[in-house]
């Protein structure tokens, strides 16, 4: 006899059969080309880091400015003492308790030290300006990976496509054949071998919409959406027939690179920045003029007068000062922060050095390239052509009996493959046109998907 169900039991029995149907209830979320560049900008983190860079650059500026401004202190103390104390009034020592007040304002400014404050702000609105380069830097990279994705799912479309097509005309062919072999005017053998092409059909189609399904959810990890959500992405419409012949030229794209990407003006700015980092360090060489003034006033219970006689009269005082410091030894801490800075200007410098070499090589390895992918897309469009052709001549004997399964077979399994290098040559050729946009600096933001 079998157990009664528990109400644990029935509650997860009933749980189980309303998430997938509350999974499938779920409204699905549709995210044009413009609306995926938009969510990358807002949640990639690598972007929200250059933000918060950039950000402390600006308050690093505004702490360096405030340097100029004055130090503004007020200060108020109280004291009960106990014992002996003497009393001026009367000339004698007498044991009492005593209470004390006092308050005062100062004030300090810098007016030499160096130059040190000048240095810095101008090192600070340096960094600032690498900061904000980085940045734009990062948004270039972030939309070139939304923009390559998206053309990696249209291509993946465009496949599923041509497998989708191979397989209803392997199918056509499979009810052309069955109607052969029924008249006896071919022979059983090309049926099955028709119905293992028509497997092989379904098998590539189950790989094309994988590898779509692949592209999909690498663009949602790429957006950060959420993983258990369901999407959309209405891809956007590109004008792959108007693909022109190469029109660059390496030293044009090399001059661009070096005049506009914006991690290399980045590096310069760093460079810039730790070049004043060593003036900063030199400047302790120097001596230190500074300002200070003093106000205040006090009260005591041993003077026989009142508080306000006393604080607000008799006991107000005030002072200015001017100082002047000659560093004569600090235990060689300057020269050690010196020597630090040339370091760190020198490690700067080979590192602007190095950056140079890899844009040079990244412009012309993706000119190179790009040139290859033109002269593949030309072929595969011959490709294409030639096997059209063949597979409507093959198409033709067959029905005549003058070609075999096999020459038939081997024809359209050509021109599906002629069909998928044509679409992969296209979205390689146009992959790598805007490769070159991206390492040349020029990679237009706002028609980045033209």
């Amino acid at each position: 006899m079998s157990a009664i169900p528990t109400r644990r039991q029935i509650w997860l029995s009933l749980w189980g059969l309303l998430l997938p149907l509350a999974a499938m209830a779920q409204p699905v979320q549709r995210i044009t080309f413009d609306e995926a560049l938009r969510l990358a900008l807002k949640r990639n983190p690598l972007v929200l880091q250059a933000v918060h860079q950039r950000t402390r650059s600006e308050i690093g500026l505004a702490s360096a400015r405030s340097n100029f401004l004055p130090d503004l202190n007020f200060s108020v103390s109280g004291s009960r003492d106990y014992g002996r104390n003497f009393v001026f009034d009367e000339g004698r020592v007498v044991d009492q308790t005593t209470h004390y007040l006092s308050s005062s304002f100062s004030a300090s400014i810098n007016l030499f030290n160096g130059f040190r404050d000048i240095h810095t702000v101008t090192q600070a609105h340096a960094q600032v300006a690498a900061s904000e380069r980085n940045e734009a830097r990062q948004r270039e990279t972030v939309l070139f990976n939304v923009a390559s994705t998206f053309l990696s799912l249209i291509e993946a479309q465009e496949q599923v496509r041509i497998q989708e097509e191979n397989l209803a005309a392997q199918r056509a062919l499979l009810a052309q054949i069955e109607a052969f072999v029924q008249v006896g005017s071919r022979p059983v053998a090309d049926l099955y071998q028709q119905q293992a092409q028509v497997a092989a059909a379904e098998l590539e189609l189950i790989n094309a919409r994988r590898n779509q399904q692949l592209q999909t959810a690498n663009l949602i990890q790429l957006l950060q959406l959420d993983p258990f959500g369901t999407y959309e992405f209405v891809l956007p419409e590109l004008d792959t027939l108007a693909l022109s012949a190469p029109s660059y030229e390496v030293q044009t794209l090399l001059q661009a690179a070096f005049e506009r990407r914006a991690d290399l003006q980045a590096l310069e700015a760093q460079l810039r920045a730790a070049d004043y980092g060593v003036r900063i360090a030199q400047s302790t060489y120097w001596p230190t003029i500074a300002l200070r003034l003093s106000y205040g006033s006090s009260y005591t219970d041993l003077a026989p007068l009142s508080f306000d006689e006393q604080f607000f009269n008799r006991n107000r005082r005030g002072s200015i000062g001017l100082s002047l410091t000659f560093p004569i030894f600090d235990r060689f801490t300057t020269r050690h922060n010196i020597q630090q800075a040339r370091v760190e200007l020198e490690n700067v410098r080979l590192q602007l050095q190095q950056l140079r070499q890899e844009i040079a090589t990244q412009v012309r390895q993706a000119f190179l390239d790009y040139e290859a992918a033109w002269q593949q897309y030309q072929t595969a469009q011959l490709q294409l052509q030639a096997a059209r052709l063949a597979l409507e001549a093959y198409q033709e004997r067959y029905n005549v009996g003058s070609a075999t399964w096999v020459e038939l077979s081997q024809a359209r399994a050509t021109f599906v493959r002629a069909e998928s290098d044509l679409v992969r040559a296209r979205y390689t050729l146009l992959f790598r046109q805007k490769l070159i946009d991206y390492y040349a600096g020029t990679l237009d933001l706002e028609n980045v998907a033209r």
